[in-house]
């Protein structure tokens, strides 16, 4: 029996794309604005944290100063991640399965 598929959905971070430079560059640009120490990349657990977690949960890891929570919120919500995208790299066999995908939905 053929089936037709209508609709697939993939997340891109960390599915189709390694984010992990892009968001550690991320968060470090923030780090460097607000004057707070950066993840450090040898920590395991907060690298994989800062990949996991939300945004405001990764910035409350940053700090528990809860008047600098709200100001580093704010001026994150307004950056653009364009900025990080060259740091992404795309996950092997990424085009192979994209063409496969798209000729199964056609």
């Amino acid at each position: 029996m053929n089936k037709t598929v209508d609709t697939i959905v993939y997340d891109c971070d960390g599915v189709l794309f390694d984010s992990e430079e892009a968001v550690l560059a991320y968060y470090d640009f923030i780090c460097e604005k607000f004057n707070l120490p950066k993840i450090k990349r040898d920590n395991h657990e907060d690298v994989k944290n800062a990949l996991m977690k939300t945004n405001e949960e990764i910035i409350r890891m940053l700090t528990d100063d809860e008047n600098l929570v709200e100001e580093i919120l704010k001026f994150a919500n307004n950056m653009n991640f364009k900025n990080f995208l060259d740091l992404m790299k795309p996950e092997k066999n990424l085009k192979v399965t994209l063409e496969k995908l798209y000729r199964l939905c056609n």
